[in-house]
């Protein structure tokens, strides 16, 4: 069976009184780039693909970077850094995901990273990252992840500054 905590079957199940954790996937010392991944799976396929020189992290869900709303001293890593956040793929079409994603930008900044950006690699619904470079030929998956990091400061309007193109209804 699966335990179901308010009416939802649980997916990340963390000790009692033990807080949330930045699961340091692949520590790159001096980067001044980093990858943050929601999703563990998610994570370890970028660190799988991501060029050497970008430290790459993971959190097991959107909010998993806090304790009851309070940031845990895990976002300092990010002090000085340029960060790439790839929130789950259906933040596009869930609220939820979008706005924890941009409560997640703002807690970023605060801890002093350098930029926050939110990279675009065509994944939806249930296609995430790990789909996404699974899905290419692993001779093109590094280079298709750098591409999609390095066109995001180039978006019109900023758009590599938001969760998604645009916020979804409710």
């Amino acid at each position: 069976g699966k335990i179901i905590i308010e009416g939802r079957p649980a997916k990340y199940l963390w000790p009692k009184g033990r807080a949330a954790a930045l699961g340091v996937i692949r520590p790159v010392p001096g980067a001044a780039k980093a990858i943050l991944v929601e999703g563990t799976k998610q994570g370890l396929a970028a660190a799988s693909w991501a060029p050497a020189e970008y430290a790459v992290y993971a959190i097991g869900g959107i909010r998993m970077w806090s304790r009851a709303g309070v940031p845990t001293h895990h976002l300092d890593v990010f002090e000085g850094v340029e960060v790439y956040v790839f929130p789950d793929a259906d933040t596009a079409t869930n609220l939820d995901v979008y706005t924890a994603s941009e409560k997640l930008a703002e807690e970023l900044e605060l801890a002093g990273a350098d930029a926050v950006w939110f990279p675009r690699t065509g994944g939806g619904a249930k296609a995430g990252l790990d789909d996404i470079l699974g899905g290419r030929k692993p001779e093109q998956r590094t280079a298709f992840l750098a591409r999609a990091i390095d066109r995001v400061t180039g978006l019109a309007r900023g758009l590599g500054k938001k969760p998604a193109d645009a916020k979804p209804k409710p």
